[in-house]
Protein backbone atom coordinates (compact mmCIF):
# COMPACT_ATOMS: atom_id res chain seq x y z
CA UNK A 1 0.00 0.00 0.00
CA UNK A 2 1.36 3.64 -1.13
CA UNK A 3 1.69 6.12 1.48
CA UNK A 4 0.10 9.27 0.78
CA UNK A 5 2.17 12.78 1.05
CA UNK A 6 0.81 15.03 3.83
CA UNK A 7 2.48 17.94 2.61
CA UNK A 8 4.14 19.19 -0.28
CA UNK A 9 7.64 19.01 -1.71
CA UNK A 10 10.49 21.55 -0.81
CA UNK A 11 10.81 24.18 -2.89
CA UNK A 12 13.76 24.25 -5.20
CA UNK A 13 13.96 28.15 -4.98
CA UNK A 14 14.61 27.74 -1.32
CA UNK A 15 17.17 24.79 -1.65
CA UNK A 16 19.21 26.92 -4.60
CA UNK A 17 19.14 29.73 -1.53
CA UNK A 18 19.70 27.05 1.44
CA UNK A 19 22.79 26.23 -0.88
CA UNK A 20 24.27 29.15 -1.01
CA UNK A 21 23.61 30.07 2.83
CA UNK A 22 20.97 31.89 3.25
CA UNK A 23 19.69 31.31 6.76
CA UNK A 24 15.80 31.88 6.34
CA UNK A 25 15.75 29.49 3.96
CA UNK A 26 18.45 26.88 5.89
CA UNK A 27 15.54 27.15 8.91
CA UNK A 28 12.76 26.13 6.32
CA UNK A 29 14.83 23.02 5.23
CA UNK A 30 15.54 21.99 8.98
CA UNK A 31 11.79 22.76 9.81
CA UNK A 32 10.77 20.84 6.67
CA UNK A 33 12.65 17.64 7.95
CA UNK A 34 12.33 18.34 11.65
CA UNK A 35 9.78 15.37 11.78
CA UNK A 36 11.95 13.07 10.41
CA UNK A 37 15.35 13.82 12.30
CA UNK A 38 12.64 14.03 15.37
CA UNK A 39 12.03 10.30 14.60
CA UNK A 40 15.67 9.35 14.00
CA UNK A 41 16.49 10.96 17.28
CA UNK A 42 13.97 9.57 19.37
CA UNK A 43 15.41 6.49 21.76
CA UNK A 44 13.78 4.11 23.93
CA UNK A 45 14.54 4.63 27.68
CA UNK A 46 13.95 3.01 31.11
CA UNK A 47 12.96 4.82 34.77
CA UNK A 48 14.05 4.19 37.51
CA UNK A 49 11.14 1.60 37.87
CA UNK A 50 11.52 -0.07 34.78
CA UNK A 51 9.09 1.50 32.80
CA UNK A 52 10.00 1.91 29.23
CA UNK A 53 9.49 5.70 27.56
CA UNK A 54 10.25 6.99 24.66
CA UNK A 55 12.58 10.85 24.13
CA UNK A 56 13.92 12.66 21.75
CA UNK A 57 18.24 12.92 21.97
CA UNK A 58 18.81 16.71 22.06
CA UNK A 59 22.78 15.46 21.17
CA UNK A 60 21.89 13.44 18.63
CA UNK A 61 18.58 15.94 17.42
CA UNK A 62 21.62 18.30 16.67
CA UNK A 63 24.28 16.62 15.05
CA UNK A 64 21.88 15.27 12.79
CA UNK A 65 20.59 18.85 11.68
CA UNK A 66 24.85 19.98 11.57
CA UNK A 67 24.86 17.32 9.62
CA UNK A 68 22.07 18.31 7.29
CA UNK A 69 23.58 21.53 6.98
CA UNK A 70 27.08 20.85 6.17
CA UNK A 71 25.91 18.58 3.10
CA UNK A 72 23.33 21.66 1.93
CA UNK A 73 26.38 23.77 1.99
CA UNK A 74 28.86 21.47 0.07
CA UNK A 75 26.59 20.80 -2.82
CA UNK A 76 26.70 21.74 -5.78
CA UNK A 77 23.56 22.48 -8.23
CA UNK A 78 23.67 22.44 -11.62
CA UNK A 79 22.14 25.21 -13.04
Amino acid sequence: MEKKRDRELLDYKIIEKAQLGDADALRSVLDFFSSYINKLSTKMLYDENGIKYSAIDSELKSRLEAKLISKILAFKLNN
